[in-house]
């Protein structure tokens, strides 16, 4: 096991950048919404709410795109309310642009679609003109998005970790405790995203009139050198 002086040295002289947000301060991150969405946030949680109207959105982004999947892992932990009638994207994208089923851009992301969950990723395969872009959507099946996971990314690979479950128990609460070990759910080798710097985005959208949200917990970033 790393040591406190281990894991000081680690995060100091092995990472071109390092980052875990638990939303303390939202100064960087830039938000967006459309009709009744909203985004709200406490200590240690960041809130995007539809709203009840169909067709609104709320996405964030960070301010600057400085993050590359290539050299990097990110986990989020995150957690929907619904994933029926919506659509819901966290990961990487080359612009802050409104994500979208069929992204036409470099990306890599866990995408829920209709109550589908998806690891997605695309790339651009041909500066042209036109440009094209392919995109890669590998359904992930048995995941429970209303439920706490954690979710990881390792350049094209799409990774979850369920979390403690406290459900009612006659008169009390009964905590279920899952194995905390990571479970590799796709590894999009077809199209990876490119090799440059993207922006976070988190984005849900619902299609009827029904609040749908989705609350982050905390966003944990690390990107080694590139050499």
């Amino acid at each position: 096991m790393i040591d406190k002086w281990e894991l000081l040295d680690t995060l100091a002289a092995q990472f071109k950048l390092f980052m875990h947000d638990n939303f303390l301060s939202t100064d960087k991150i830039n938000s967006a919404v459309l009709g009744t969405g909203e985004v709200t946030d406490a200590v240690m949680s960041l809130k995007l709410s539809t709203g009840i109207l169909s067709n609104s959105y709320a996405k964030i982004y960070y301010e600057l795109p400085l993050f590359n999947p290539h050299y990097s892992q990110i986990i989020f932990r995150v957690r929907l309310n619904s994933m029926a009638s919506c659509i819901a994207f966290f990961g990487f994208k080359e612009t802050s642009a409104d994500p979208s089923f069929d992204m036409n851009e470099s990306h890599a992301g866990i995408l829920v679609y209709n109550g589908k969950v998806y690891a997605s990723t695309g790339r651009l395969v041909s500066e042209g003109p036109p440009a094209i872009y392919e995109q890669q959507r590998v359904e992930i099946t048995g995941i429970d998005m209303t439920r706490d996971f954690l979710y990881k990314i390792i350049g094209s690979s799409f990774y979850t970790q369920p979390l403690p479950q406290i459900i009612p128990y006659f008169d009390t609460f009964r905590i279920i405790t899952p194995d905390r070990i990571w479970t590799l759910n796709s590894a999009n080798t077809t199209y990876p995203p490119n090799d440059h710097v993207h922006y976070i985005v988190a984005f849900i959208k619902n299609f009827v009139n029904s609040n749908k949200y989705l609350e982050i917990s905390h966003i944990t970033y690390g990107e080694e050198y590139a050499d």
